[in-house]
Formats: C-alpha cells, sequence, structure tokens
C-alpha cells in the first residue's frame, strides 16, 4: 500500500485483477470496510490499521461471476442449435 504525506492510504492491488485500486478520501487509516475496483468491479473487504493491510479479502468476484454466465450461455445456446 503506498501513503500520501498524512499517512492516508491511496492505493493498493485488486486481490482479483491484480491492478491498482484507487483508494476513495473517506478512507481513513484505520478503516473496515468494503472497497469496489473501478477495474473488474469486484467487492472486496479489507480492514486497514495505521494505513497496513490487516484484513483482505474478496466478498464478490466479479470476474469470476462473469465468466460462470458466460459459460452457461454458452452451454444453452449450443443446446439449442440442436
Amino acid at each position: 500500500m503506498i501513503n500520501d504525506r498524512q499517512g492516508k492510504p491511496t492505493d493498493l492491488l485488486c486481490l482479483v485483477c491484480e491492478k491498482a485500486i484507487k483508494v476513495p478520501q473517506y478512507v481513513s487509516p484505520n478503516y473496515k470496510g468494503v472497497l469496489v475496483c473501478q477495474d473488474c468491479k469486484s467487492l472486496l473487504h479489507i480492514k486497514l490499521v495505521n494505513s497496513q493491510v490487516a484484513e483482505y479479502e474478496i466478498k464478490k468476484d466479479k470476474l469470476q461471476e462473469s465468466s460462470v454466465i458466460k459459460a452457461l450461455t454458452d452451454i444453452r445456446n449450443s443446446e439449442m442449435k440442436k
């Protein structure tokens, strides 16, 4: 995690797509809550203690969800062509 001059977190890597998440202004150095990745739209739970990551987990993986939906759609479409 990268901190600004006031010690506030500025960005971290998404656990799903591994791209940088810009941390919103409301996130304090001691924050516990959810963030949404701007790239893959996954929902992530994070706990910061003194701007250091104490807990970080995936709550909703939008990439996996969209892959499953695509696979089911492909199966349904192939079944309909038979």
